[in-house]
């Protein structure tokens, strides 16, 4: 099948239909987790915010994948040897790329919820939503140092001289962003330490986006230049 065709029939692959049915499933998990917050009546254990927590998760990363799929498919990518290890290398800049937007919307859904942790009027949830960017800083952390499953497998094709140099220079702006935010939050937590606290997971979400986008902006570079 030619890559027109194969892009015609996208609903056929199964990686577009998982990437569905994770969104799918995000949404029905989130659904359920505000309607039985809702009927429960309660902030406070009940598990339900925990539930729509893993719904907002689920349809965020199905919708990462899906598109990452879609630009593979729009730079016709397709092959073994070299042109394997460009299509390798661009899901795994797409995924840089994507991820830090992800990480922001996270991080825009933890601020009311971080404004009831320093208010002390919430204990589960508020907590839940304030870790949730901090997963997504791991996970653009394990893309860009190639902890993950995916780089681990693949190592001969994404972990070449190169690829360890562009790392090294990303993570230098990283490592400042990480300093300075670290001294913020810590300034802030001698005035009130809860606040100090709560500052920690936005200054891991800035510097993992930080060595995240770098490192994917180094890399296109490094592939213009060929």
């Amino acid at each position: 099948m030619t890559d027109r065709g194969l892009q015609a029939r996208w609903w056929e692959r199964p990686a577009y239909q998982v990437a569905i049915a994770l969104m799918l499933a995000g949404v029905a998990t989130f659904a359920a987790g505000v309607l039985g917050d809702r009927n429960a009546g309660s902030d406070v254990g009940n598990g339900w915010g925990f539930l729509a927590g893993f719904g907002v998760a689920g349809f965020f990363v199905g919708l990462v994948k899906l598109w990452i799929e879609h630009q593979i498919d729009l730079a016709g990518i397709e092959g073994g040897g070299a042109r394997k290890r460009e299509r390798m290398q661009a899901q795994r800049a797409s995924m840089l790329w994507a991820m830090p937007i992800v990480t922001v919307l996270m991080l825009g859904l933890a601020l009311e919820p971080a404004g009831d942790v320093l208010a002390g009027e919430t204990v589960g949830r508020g907590y839940f939503w304030l870790s949730m960017p901090v997963l997504y800083a791991w996970f653009i952390t394990a893309t860009t140092m190639g902890w993950d499953v995916y780089s681990r497998k693949n190592r001969r094709f994404l972990d070449d001289e190169l690829t360890r140099a562009l790392r090294m220079r990303a993570l230098t702006p990283a490592f400042t962003v990480l300093m300075a935010g670290v001294t913020i939050a810590l300034v802030l937590g001698l005035v009130r330490p809860l606040l100090g606290i709560v500052a920690l997971p936005f200054v891991l979400a800035a510097a993992a986006a930080t060595a995240g986008i770098r490192f994917a902006w180094l890399e296109r570079e490094a592939g213009k230049d060929g």
